[in-house]
């Protein structure tokens, strides 16, 4: 998975998709990364120890979309 400059929308869907079935996120997976996104990554990387930037990295999105 790519850093969010990278992302395609579908890209950015799977995100949403999975920060909201692990309870990050409570908004619509849209592809738009809005505030509710930036606070639900902030929760994740928080949850993963990195920083809490509100702004994913390729290797945080690959550990994101690859949880199950």
């Amino acid at each position: 998975m790519p850093d969010e400059a990278g992302m395609s929308r579908a890209d950015r869907v799977r995100v949403q998709e999975m920060l909201l079935r692990l309870g990050y996120y409570k908004g619509d997976a849209d592809g738009i990364f809005g505030p509710l996104t930036r606070e639900a990554i902030r929760r994740f990387q928080s949850a993963i120890g990195a920083e809490m930037t509100g702004h994913l990295t390729a290797e945080e999105a690959s550990r994101l979309v690859s949880t199950h």
